[in-house]
């Protein structure tokens, strides 16, 4: 069995995510996707809340299952995405399903799995890749080793950056043109896009150009619903500020 895994933040789960997720759900037998639910203010001035993140998740998991049905398991992992897939990997390394949430649970038998490959983009890959593989801990640990065994150099665990040279941003346009895209000068913006950009997008209240990168597996009422859940928040900061500035011409006067 081939298991796919994609772990974010997805604040929120855009077209640059569908991306990722589109390759994993065509090149594996299951997929594993790990949304976590931290507030997040980084990247631009939008404050994302973890309440806004828990409704947004709410919408966006009932419509990837009902579009993906049982190929795809969605976790809101604990305590982050990150340390649930080392888990996942352990769980398959050592044969061993003791996390918190086991692969049982997912109907998956760790003997079972040929071969993990864990999607993201450069950044994202980071404390998988260039901090484990090839390093060696304090105590002299190889922690390649410790973390995932034979699996990375026997080609069982891949991390795979799916715009890197070697796969190019044809493997992208392919997989999202098989998930209903169309392959038009607007699909590269879509897949480039980032969680940063939408939030910044919101903050501009361009409803337009925010449902533009909002994936298709949404429908108009679910697209409608995170627009205003973000737009929301946006214009109770609008207020908020307008309030304070009438306070502070007030005490000016």
């Amino acid at each position: 069995m081939k298991i796919g895994i994609f772990a974010g933040g997805f604040k929120p789960f855009t077209t640059g995510h569908m991306s990722k997720l589109a390759l994993a759900l065509q090149e594996n037998d299951r997929v594993v996707l790990y949304y976590g639910m931290a507030s997040r203010t980084k990247g631009s001035g939008f404050h994302y809340t973890k309440e806004m993140s828990v409704k947004i998740f709410d919408i966006v998991k009932v419509a990837l299952e009902r579009t993906y049905g049982n190929k795809l398991i969605i976790q809101n992992p604990l305590p982050t995405p990150i340390v649930a897939v080392f888990s996942f990997i352990g769980a398959v390394k050592d044969g061993a399903d003791t996390s918190k949430a086991p692969l049982s649970s997912f109907g998956i038998d760790p003997a079972t799995v040929e071969k993990i490959t864990v999607y993201g983009d450069a950044e994202s890959l980071l404390p998988f890749t260039a901090d484990v593989i090839g390093k060696v801990s304090r105590s002299g640990e190889d922690k390649e080793q410790k973390y995932y065994g034979n699996m990375a150099k026997t080609g069982g665990l891949v991390f795979d950056n799916a715009l890197t040279p070697a796969g190019g941003p044809d493997r992208m346009v392919a997989a999202m043109t098989a998930c209903g895209y169309a392959d038009d000068a607007s699909l590269l913006d879509k897949i480039n896009v980032r969680g940063s950009q939408i939030r910044s997008i919101a903050q501009s209240c361009d409803e337009k150009e925010m449902a533009k990168f909002l994936p298709n597996f949404l429908n108009s009422k679910e697209v409608r619903d995170i627009i205003d859940i973000m737009q929301g928040h946006s214009r109770q900061g609008e207020v908020l500020e307008s309030l304070i500035r009438s306070y502070i011409c007030e005490v000016i006067r």
